[in-house]
C-alpha cells in the first residue's frame, strides 16, 4: 500500500535530528512506512518505522504507538526483530530496529530461495528449522502476553549475517495484550486448558490480513495466542507448498488435506511434508480455537522431536533465552516508555539501569533530567551527579558532552563550551558538533552575570555625614538591618543603614550613578521600600518611625510614630508601599499591621491580633490587599484592606517559614520563604492551599521576586546565591553565584535599549555589589541514547561473565586471590557488568582477603525512612539500621530496606540520639518541657534501653544531660559524652545497668567518641577544641591533642595509633593526629562550611565524611586528598556512620533536611596482598 500523497516522506541522503541519514525506503504497509537509515555516531543501520502524518489517520497513529509500546517491551530474543527504541522526531513516533536486510519469509518463499538448491532431506531439515525458530519467536511474545495477531511471511524476517539463517518475527502492528479489557463479543473459551485465554481481546477485521486470518479473527470474535498458532501453521503451510493455494485463511486447513491428497503438485524443489508435521499443522488449523495445541511452546518442542524423526538427528540448536537487559537496554526501554507517555514505568527502568550500572552515563543523565525537570534536584546537583561518575566515565568523553548539554539548559554557555572542549581530541560526535552549532546559531541564551557594580551604601563615612546621629551602642544589629530595595529598572536603589541614614542610589544622574543620604531616623534603618518609579521610598527603624520620603526632592515628606518594637519581641518592623505610593502597611508595635493612605495620613485598615508577631508583609500592586505573616509560627493571613477582614489563612506548619512574602501581579499566587526552613512554597490565594514546595537553598531565603507573568521567580539568600525557578514544574533553572555575602534583594528587570521584556535579573547584595544576571532561555536538552547491541553479543557476554565468576568462586576457596582478582577484574570491565548482582557478591568477598587501593564508586542503594528522621544507627555488623523522629524510632533491615518495627516515644520527649547493637537499642530522649523553660540548653535527659526480643525499655543512668553515644567493642559497654564536657562508661549487662567510670575531662560538650576493636582504649572529641584518650580500663585520660577549634567528631585507627578529627565552621578540615606523640601528621584538603562527622575505615587507608554543605567526601589518609564527592544532602548534612566491613556508609541531614537517611554503596578498588 502507498502511503498518502500529504505524508512528507523522508528523502534518501536526507540527515535526520543530526543523527541519522537516510538510505532508502525499505517498505510500507497501511499503517505506516519503513526506512533503512544510517546512525552517524555509530556507523550500524537500523530500520525507521514511522506512521503517516495523516490528521485524518489519528486512530492509525494511536495503533502505531500501541504496537511500539508492545515492541519495545519485548525485550530481546534471538527469533523477535530487536526493537531497540522509540523516539518522537518532528512530532510523529518512530521505531528504531534492529536492520535485517535479507528480506522476509514471504520473498524467500516466492523467489524459491529457501530450499533452492537443496536435497530434499536438507529441505526438509531447513524448513523444520525455519519453523521450529518461527514458533521459539511467538512463543516468546506470548510469555510477555502478546498475541501478534498478524502472523504471516511478510512478517518473519530472515538474517544471514552470521553465515546461518536466523528466523525473527516483526511487525507487531495489531499486537494485543493478552491483559486487556475484553470487548463485547470476547469470551473465555471454556475449556480448561489454558487460564490465559479468558483474557482474550476482541480487535475485529481492521487492518488483517485475511489470508492468513483465523476464522475467529474473520469471524470478529474474541482472540487469543491459539489465533496466532492458526495462523502460524498457514504460513508453515506455504513453506511446503511454494505457494499460497488458498484464498482465505479459514480455507487453509482444506488446502492443506489437498497438498496431502496431491503432494507438492510437481513443483521442483519443493519436499514432502514429513508425516507428524502434517499432523501437528492439522490440529493447528482447526477451525475450534480449543482443538488446537495450548502454546507455541508446545508447538515448538513436538517440532524438535518431528526434526529428530524425519532426519534422524537431534535438532541442533538450544532453546533460545531472552537478552539479559544491561543498562545500556534499559536505559533505550525506558527513553522509549517515555516518549510513548508512559512516564511511572520508565522511571522505573531508569531506577533498573542505575541498580545495573550506578556510573552509566546516559542513565545518570536521563534519569537525572527528569528529576531536575521536575524540580525534585537543583541545577547544581544535576552537574554533580554528573561529575560523580569521574572523568574516565564512558568512551570518547561522553561525560564531558553530558555536562556540556546541562550547561547549555541551564544557560552557562562558558562551561558548556569548555566541556566541550574537553571532549577527547575534539569534539568529534554528531552531538557535540550540534550542540557547538546550537551554542554558534544563538539558539542558547548566554545566562550569568552581565554587570557588577560597587555600591558604597554599607561604608558610607561617617565624616561624610554631617548632623547625622551615630549608632546607638550596645545594640546588636540583626538579620533586616541594612535592608536594600531597588525599581524594577534599577534606576533607585534604596538603602537602611545602621546609622539611621537612608542611602539613596540613583542611575539616572550621572553615567556611574549618584549616591546620597536622607537624614530623619535616630537609630539603625531595618525595612524599606519602593515605588516602582523610583518617586516614593518608605522605611521603618529602631527609632519606632515609619517615613515617607520623595525621593527626587531628597526630603521626608511624612511620619508615622508609634511602631517601635518592644525589646522582648523578636520582630522588627516590615513596610510595604503600594506601586502608586498612595497605600502604605507597616507591622505596629503591638504586632498588628497597619494600612495607612500616605496621602492624606488616614488609617485604612489596622488588622491581626497581637499574638500573631506579624513580622513580614506584602501587598498588592493596587495596594487592596495585604499578606502578613508570623515567623515564629510558620503562618501567613491574607487581608481585604477596605473591610479589615481575613480572607484568607496558610499554615506551613514548620517556625521561621514565612519571613519572605511576594503576590503575583494578577493577585492569584502567594510565594513565602523561611530563614530557618529554607524551602520556597508557593500558594494558590482563591484555595488557600500550598501548590508546590521548592527546595534548594542552603541557608535562609529573605527575598523574593514573581516575574510580571507569574511564571518564574527569583529567590535571594544567605547562602549568597541567586535562584531562578520554573513555576509550573517548581525547577530550580539556574544557581547565580558571585556575592560574597547574604543576598538582600532580588528584582526582575527590564533594561532599556535591550529587547525580550524581564530578560534580566538584578540582586543586591551586602558584599556592596549590585548585579545584573541574564536569565536562561528555553533551550531543552536531548536525551541520551546509548549505542545497542545485538542479542547474540548480549547472551555471550553474559556467558562469558558467569564463567568468570564461577573461576573466580573456586579461587577464592582454593586460596587463589590473585586469580579470582584477575577474573572478577574481567568481569567487571564487561560492558553492562561493572555492578551486576552475582559479580558484586564475589568481589565483596573477595575483599576480606585483599587490599583496597581507591574507590571505584559510591552510588545511593536506598532511602530509609523520611526527611524528619534525622537520627541513626547502624549496628557493627550492618545488618540493621535505626532511624529516629519526634514521633519514635525505626529499626530497618539494611538488606531489604524493611522496615522491622517501631517505637513510639512517650509524650512530651525529644529524641536526641541513637545507637543499634544486635536486639538492643539505646535511645536518647530530652524532656520537651525543660528545654523550653532552660530556653533549649540541655540540662538533663533519659537515656532508655529498648529490649527489641522482648519489648521491654528500662532506664540507665539519672539525668546526665548526653551530648553523645558510643557502643564499645564489648557488647554489654556503652560510653556517654556529656554537655558539661564529662564522659561516662556504663556496663548494660547487670539487671540494673551500672556505672563503671566517671571520667571528666573536656571544659566544653563532648561531640564525639570512638574506641578501638579490642575495647581498651577510646577517644573524645569536644567543643574546646581537644581531643582526648581514655584507658578504659582505668577511666583514665592517658593523652590529649588538638587546639585547632570546635570539633565535631573523633575516630580511633583499629591498631588505636592514629585519630581522625573533624571541625566545623572555624579552622573547617579533617587532621589525623599520632595518637603517641600528640601530633597533628596531617591535616587534609579544606572542606566548604566544615565537616559535620567523619570516620577512619578498619584499614585506616580512607576516611569518610560529610559536611555541613551536605557533600559525602571520601579520603585517602597517606595524602589527606578527597576522591570523590557525592552530593548527599543538598540542606546539609549532619552524620555519617560505617559498618565494621565498610562496604556502605549511612548518612543523615540536618533540621532542613528534604530526602530522608541516605545508604550509600561505597565499592572500592581490590590489589593482591603483597
Amino acid at each position: 500500500m502507498q502511503a498518502p500523497e500529504q505524508f512528507p516522506e523522508w528523502r534518501t541522503g536526507e540527515v535526520i535530528d543530526d543523527r541519522y541519514r537516510v538510505v532508502g525506503v525499505a517498505g510500507k504497509g497501511g499503517m505506516g512506512i519503513v526506512y533503512q537509515v544510517r546512525h552517524l555516531q555509530w556507523g550500524i543501520d537500523l530500520a525507521a518505522k514511522r506512521p503517516f502524518r495523516d490528521a485524518s489517520r489519528s486512530r492509525d497513529e494511536r495503533q502505531f504507538v500501541s504496537e511500539a509500546e508492545a515492541w519495545v517491551n519485548l525485550g530481546l530474543h534471538p527469533n523477535i526483530c530487536g526493537c531497540h527504541y522509540v523516539r518522537r522526531l518532528d512530532g510523529l513516533p518512530t521505531v528504531f530496529a534492529e536492520y535485517v536486510p535479507d528480506g522476509n519469509l514471504h520473498s524467500w518463499i516466492a523467489s524459491g530461495r529457501i530450499l533452492r538448491g537443496l536435497a530434499p532431506a536438507e529441505a526438509v531439515r531447513r524448513a523444520l528449522d525455519v519453523a521450529i525458530q518461527f514458533a521459539w519467536g511467538l512463543e516468546h511474545a506470548h510469555r510477555n502476553r502478546l498475541v501478534h495477531q498478524d502472523v504471516k511471511p511478510a512478517n518473519v524476517l530472515i538474517d544471514t549475517a552470521g553465515g546461518d539463517i536466523i528466523v525473527k518475527v516483526t511487525d507487531f502492528g495489531l499486537a494485543r495484550a493478552r491483559t486487556g479489557a475484553p470487548g463485547p463479543a470476547a469470551a473465555s473459551l471454556g475449556d480448561g486448558r489454558d487460564a490465559g485465554d479468558a483474557d482474550s481481546v476482541l480487535v475485529g477485521r481492521a487492518g488483517l490480513t485475511r489470508e492468513y486470518a483465523s476464522p475467529e479473527q474473520l469471524a470478529n470474535r474474541a482472540l487469543s495466542r491459539r489465533t496466532d498458532i492458526y495462523s502460524y501453521a498457514t504460513s508453515v503451510l506455504q513453506v511446503f507448498t511454494g505457494r499460497r493455494t488458498w484464498p482465505r485463511g479459514d480455507e487453509a486447513g482444506r488446502a492443506l488435506a489437498e497438498y496431502l491428497a496431491d503432494g507438492p503438485g510437481g513443483r521442483p524443489g519443493l519436499p514432502e511434508m514429513p508425516a507428524g508435521l502434517a499432523a501437528l499443522l492439522g490440529r493447528c488449523l482447526e477451525r475450534d480455537p480449543a482443538d488446537r495445541p495450548g502454546t507455541m511452546a508446545e508447538v515448538a518442542a513436538e517440532l524438535v522431536e518431528i526434526h529428530r524423526s524425519a532426519t534422524g538427528r537431534p535438532y541442533p540448536r538450544p532453546e533460545p533465552v531472552p537478552a539479559d537487559l544491561r543498562a545500556d537496554e534499559l536505559n533505550n526501554r525506558a527513553l522509549s516508555l517515555l516518549d510513548l507517555d508512559r512516564p511511572a514505568e520508565a522511571d522505573k527502568l531508569f531506577v533498573q539501569a542505575l541498580e545495573a550500572d550506578p556510573r552509566h552515563p546516559q542513565s545518570t543523565y536521563n534519569a537525572g533530567m527528569r528529576r531536575w525537570r521536575r524540580g525534585e534536584i537543583s541545577d547544581e546537583s544535576m552537574l554533580a551527579e554528573l561529575e560523580g561518575l569521574g572523568p574516565e566515565t564512558g568512551p570518547g568523553g561522553r561525560q564531558r558532552h553530558l555536562l556540556a548539554l546541562v550547561h547549555m539548559e541551564r544557560g552557562d554557555v562558558d562551561a558548556a563550551c569548555a566541556s566541550l572542549a574537553e571532549h577527547g581530541d575534539g569534539p568529534a560526535e554528531p552531538e557535540a558538533r550540534a550542540a557547538l552549532q546550537a551554542i554558534a546559531a544563538g539558539e542558547v541564551v548566554k545566562a550569568g552575570c552581565a554587570a557588577t557594580l560597587p555600591m558604597p551604601w554599607q561604608r558610607w563615612p561617617e565624616r561624610d555625614r554631617p548632623g547625622l546621629p551615630p549608632m546607638p551602642p550596645g545594640r546588636p544589629l540583626n538579620h533586616k538591618e541594612g535592608a536594600l530595595r531597588a525599581t524594577p529598572d534599577a534606576g533607585v536603589i534604596v538603602a537602611g543603614h545602621g546609622s539611621g541614614s537612608v542611602i539613596v542610589w540613583k542611575s539616572a544622574d550621572q553615567e556611574k550613578g549618584r549616591l546620597f543620604a536622607l537624614s530623619g531616623h535616630s537609630g539603625p534603618v531595618h525595612d524599606v521600600d519602593v515605588t516602582p518609579d523610583g518617586r516614593y521610598a518608605l522605611t521603618a527603624g529602631f527609632d519606632g518611625d515609619v517615613r515617607l520620603w520623595d525621593i527626587p526632592r531628597e526630603r521626608c515628606v511624612q511620619v508615622f510614630e508609634g511602631t517601635r518594637v518592644r525589646e522582648e519581641r523578636i520582630n522588627q518592623t516590615a513596610v510595604r508601599v503600594s506601586h502608586d505610593g498612595s497605600v502604605g502597611a507597616w507591622t505596629a508595635s503591638d504586632g498588628t499591621v497597619q494600612v495607612w493612605d500616605l496621602r492624606n495620613s488616614t488609617l485604612l485598615a489596622a488588622v491581626g491580633e497581637p499574638e500573631q508577631n506579624s513580622v513580614s508583609l506584602a501587598m498588592s500592586p493596587d495596594g487592596r490587599r495585604v499578606v502578613s505573616s508570623s515567623a515564629m509560627y510558620g503562618t501567613a493571613w491574607l487581608w481585604d484592606v477596605a473591610s479589615g477582614r481575613c480572607l484568607r489563612q496558610f499554615v506551613a506548619g514548620q517556625p521561621f517559614s514565612m519571613n519572605a512574602l511576594c503576590l503575583s501581579a494578577d493577585g492569584r499566587l502567594m510565594v513565602s520563604a523561611g530563614i530557618l526552613d529554607t524551602t520556597i512554597r508557593v500558594w494558590d490565594l482563591e484555595q488557600g492551599r500550598c501548590v508546590r514546595v521548592m527546595r534548594g537553598h542552603t541557608e535562609g531565603v529573605d527575598n523574593l521576586a514573581l516575574r510580571s507573568d507569574s511564571r518564574f521567580l527569583l529567590s535571594g539568600a544567605r547562602d549568597q546565591t541567586v535562584r531562578y525557578w520554573d513555576l509550573r514544574t517548581g525547577r530550580c533553572v539556574r544557581t547565580f553565584r558571585g556575592h560574597d555575602g547574604d543576598v538582600c534583594d532580588v528584582r526582575f528587570v527590564t533594561l532599556p535599549d535591550v529587547p525580550g521584556g524581564e530578560r534580566f535579573g538584578l540582586s543586591l547584595g551586602k558584599d556592596h555589589t549590585l548585579r545584573f544576571w541574564e536569565l536562561p532561555g528555553a533551550y531543552h536538552a536531548s536525551a541520551q541514547i546509548s549505542r545497542p547491541r545485538p542479542q547474540s553479543d548480549l547472551n555471550s557476554t553474559a556467558q562469558r561473565v558467569r564463567t568468570l565468576v564461577a573461576r573466580a568462586e573456586r579461587a577464592i576457596s582454593d586460596g587463589r586471590y590473585s586469580d579470582a582478582l584477575e577474573g572478577l577484574t574481567q568481569a567487571r570491565a564487561e560492558h553492562g557488568y561493572e555492578r551486576a548482582p552475582e559479580v558484586l557478591a564475589s568481589w565483596r568477598k573477595l575483599g576480606r582477603h585483599t587490599t583496597r587501593v581507591g574507590l571505584r564508586s559510591v552510588s545511593q542503594l536506598r532511602t530509609l525512612g523520611t526527611a524528619e528522621q534525622n537520627h541513626v544507627g547502624l549496628s557493627a555488623d550492618g545488618r540493621f539500621a535505626v532511624t529516629g523522629d519526634m514521633a519514635g524510632v525505626q529499626v530497618w533491615d539494611v538488606a531489604t530496606g524493611a522496615r522491622l518495627e517501631g517505637r513510639r516515644l512517650s509524650g512530651g520527649k525529644l529524641l536526641r540520639n541513637l545507637a543499634i547493637r544486635g536486639t538492643r537499642v539505646l535511645m536518647v530522649q530530652a524532656d520537651i518541657q525543660k528545654l523550653m523553660v532552660n530556653n533549649g540548653e540541655m540540662t538533663s535527659s533519659e537515656l532508655c534501653l529498648w529490649q527489641r526480643d522482648t519489648g521491654e525499655i528500662r532506664r540507665v543512668g539519672g539525668d546526665y544531660a548526653i551530648r553523645s553515644l558510643h557502643w564499645t567493642a564489648d557488647d554489654d559497654r556503652i560510653l556517654l559524652g556529656g554537655y558539661d564536657g564529662s564522659l561516662q562508661l556504663w556496663d548494660l549487662a547487670p539487671a540494673e545497668p551500672r556505672r563503671l567510670h566517671a571520667m571528666p575531662g573536656h571544659s566544653a560538650e563532648v561531640s564525639g567518641l570512638s574506641s578501638t576493636p579490642d575495647g581498651r582504649t577510646a577517644a573524645s572529641a569536644g567543643w574546646d577544641g581537644t581531643v582526648r584518650l581514655w584507658d578504659l580500663r582505668t577511666g583514665q585520660c592517658v593523652g590529649t591533642m588538638g587546639g585547632n577549634g570546635r570539633l565535631m567528631s573523633v575516630s580511633l585507627s583499629s591498631d588505636g595509633r592514629f585519630a581522625l578529627c573533624s571541625t566545623g565552621r572555624e579552622n573547617a578540615a579533617l587532621r589525623l593526629w599520632d595518637t603517641a606523640s600528640g601530633r597533628c601528621v596531617r591535616t587534609f584538603d579544606p572542606i566548604p562550611g566544615g565537616a559535620a562527622d567523619a570516620h577512619l575505615t578498619q584499614d585506616g587507608r580512607f576516611a569518610v565524611s560529610v559536611d555541613l554543605a551536605g557533600s559525602l567526601r571520601i579520603w585517602q589518609t597517606d595524602s589527606g586528598h578527597c576522591i570523590r564527592v557525592v552530593e548527599a544532602h543538598p540542606a546539609g548534612a549532619s552524620c555519617a556512620v560505617l559498618p565494621a566491613h565498610d562496604q556502605f556508609v549511612l548518612t543523615t541531614g540536618g533540621p532542613t533536611d528534604t530526602d530522608g537517611p541516605k545508604l550509600w554503596d561505597l565499592d572500592w578498588e581490590l590489589a593482591s596482598l603483597p
